[in-house]
């Protein structure tokens, strides 16, 4: 989102940022010159619905063109999108969630008995997914006709430019990265246990967790079960500048979702600070990495064969050379720049369409 408010500001257009007070890392990562206004929650949770007053308030006074809700199944930005309206304003909704058996029929009649959420997405003029996955989750609740897949970008300041496989740094060691929420889906407990083989193998190699969540407490008694206490570092929240450091000092990036991967921007992000992607075959990950050519995917909830991948690009320089050059390639077609323009133009069809109807 703030990589989108970026570049559209760069685009000459005025942006404001409506999110829940004490977002984690949105205070400092606002870009200059973009408005970021917060909504109280009481409590402050994801899945408590904001102040309705206090949201009308802000969008009738703001007088926005468009707007533009994220997160398809959260309070508000379906209620964002339906006070937009009322107010007729034009509206679009980008989906960057997928469930278990995301494209399985048997979610269109569980649709129905989730009513208020098939009610509030189809409010939404257009509905963007981020991946034909989350396209195939969304289209259960929404018309069919309102859903576009436009993918995620990755940040211009990511991109290692110079990194075309023959500069990669073989001295990044024998460092694995893992960027992202500490949650059972994200398969951390995979990883760890991987990392226990990998270990057996380069007694020196060490992981690298960055964020948090809910899990971290599972987390930190796995590694000592496991006796990985010097080789697993849990770093918690990072900001972009710290990320883009660690990318780039990490031999690999692996990430081990076992489930609800609608797209993951973290894979974006190290394909383009040339860094080898590791990766299980899950939701839309296939629809960014391909195997063998930009990165290893592996089958979810399975330790050995993602600790196998990792020791293979670790050891083996000529892959890992091969990976981060095609990766650096493909990536360029997912630059802000790119993917901003895409979304820019579902803008101007809405506003323009707007204006029309109201001649």
């Amino acid at each position: 989102m703030v990589c989108l408010a970026r570049e559209l500001q760069k685009l000459g257009h005025e942006v404001t940022i409506i999110t829940k007070n004490n977002h984690e890392g949105m205070a400092h990562e606002v870009p200059l010159g973009v408005k970021g206004i917060s909504v109280p929650f009481l409590p402050d949770n994801i899945l408590i619905p904001p102040n309705l007053i206090g949201l009308k308030r802000i969008l009738k006074r703001e007088r926005f063109d468009i707007v533009h809700g994220h997160h398809a199944f959260t309070p508000t930005s379906l209620l964002s999108v339906s006070l937009a309206k009322v107010l007729d304003i034009p509206t679009v909704l980008t989906n960057h969630s997928i469930s278990f058996w995301y494209s399985s029929g048997v979610w269109t009649p569980v649709s129905y008995f989730l009513f208020p959420y098939r009610r509030y997405i189809n409010k939404a003029d257009k509905i963007i997914a981020v991946s034909n996955a989350a396209a195939d989750f969304i289209r259960h609740f929404a018309d069919g006709k309102k859903v576009m897949v436009i993918p995620n970008a990755v940040d211009e300041t990511f991109f290692d430019d110079n990194s075309n496989g023959e500069s990669f740094r073989m001295g990044r060691g024998s460092t694995i990265i893992y960027v992202g929420r500490l949650s059972h889906r994200k398969g951390l407990h995979v990883l760890i246990s991987a990392m226990k083989l990998v270990v057996e193998k380069i007694p020196n190699a060490r992981l690298l967790i960055v964020g948090n969540g809910h899990a971290r407490g599972f987390v930190e008694i796995l590694v000592k079960m496991l006796g990985l206490e010097k080789n697993v570092k849990l770093l918690g929240f990072a900001n972009r500048e710290g990320i883009k450091l660690l990318y780039k000092t990490s031999g690999v990036f692996v990430l081990p979702s076992i489930y609800g991967e609608s797209f993951g921007i973290v894979l974006l992000e190290a394909m383009a600070s040339g860094v080898p992607v590791v990766a299980t075959d899950t939701g839309g990950i296939s629809e960014v990495v391909k195997d063998g050519y930009t990165g290893l995917l592996v089958e979810r909830r399975d330790s050995v064969e993602l600790a196998d991948a990792i020791l293979k690009v670790l050891n083996n320089s000529n892959l890992s050379k091969k990976l981060v050059r095609n990766a650096g390639k493909e990536v360029r077609k997912y630059r802000s720049s790119i993917i901003t323009k895409k979304i820019e133009g579902v803008y101007e069809e809405l506003t323009s369409a707007n204006k029309a109807n109201k001649r």
